[in-house]
């Protein structure tokens, strides 16, 4: 029987660890963040250092599961989903220097962002194929802007990409203050790096529908 509560208790713990504490602990009820919402949640907050902040299009949410946009290659490989916190870092070239993403475990215990460049973690699970310009396909923006973002990035000695969201609270939180720190540690003149937010934040899933990450 003590066996029995061992195995248990290890399978909770499990469940409990990594990308699943999302779902019971620090975060709010999801929705769909709406423009305003999100311009005063960063000004309430003081992060002021990215360029630009966008919205993910809805529609398109579902292509950041498919291999094209995901970071987590485990979790791609067994079909899994992208996680609803996710940094990805771009070179001048538009390729994927370095990335995190919520399941790889808490920020701060990883934290790529202690060193300059970005501190490069070889064990993590990192799909190193993706292409920023891919990115910009997701985004609610317009060609004129696509090709102001591409030129800007191209100019860059790294590009940040932050996908992040209200509800999620501490496990955005966290990361986007990590890069307000960056930002004005590495480069206090904004000239070197671009740095922009993406909002995935969408409505709830219906009751009756399988729960991902994202």
């Amino acid at each position: 029987m003590k066996s029995i509560y061992k195995f248990l208790s290890v399978f909770l713990l499990f469940l409990l660890s990594g990308c699943q504490l999302i779902y019971f602990l620090q975060v709010g009820e999801r929705h769909n963040d709406s423009l305003s919402e999100i311009n005063e949640y960063l000004d309430k907050n003081k992060f002021s250092t990215y360029d630009y902040s966008f919205k993910l299009i809805d529609s398109l949410g579902y292509l950041l599961h498919t291999e094209k946009h995901m970071v987590n290659t485990w979790k791609l490989e067994r079909g899994g989903r992208a996680s609803a916190v996710e940094l990805k870092i771009y070179n001048p070239e538009g390729d994927l220097a370095n990335a995190y993403s919520q399941c790889f475990g808490p920020f701060k215990k990883l934290n790529i962002l202690d060193s300059y460049p970005p501190r490069i973690i070889p064990h993590l699970p990192i799909n190193y194929d993706l292409k920023f310009e891919d990115e910009l396909d997701l985004w609610d923006i317009d060609n004129e802007m696509k090709n102001r973002i591409i030129a800007e990035s191209q100019e860059s000695t790294y590009v940040f990409v932050m996908y992040w969201n209200i509800w999620t609270k501490h496990f955005s939180k966290v990361v986007l203050k990590e890069l307000e720190s960056y930002m004005a540690t590495h480069d206090p003149d904004r000239t070197k790096f671009l740095y922009i937010l993406v909002n995935n934040a969408r409505d709830p899933i219906p009751e009756d529908a399988e729960i991902y990450d994202l």
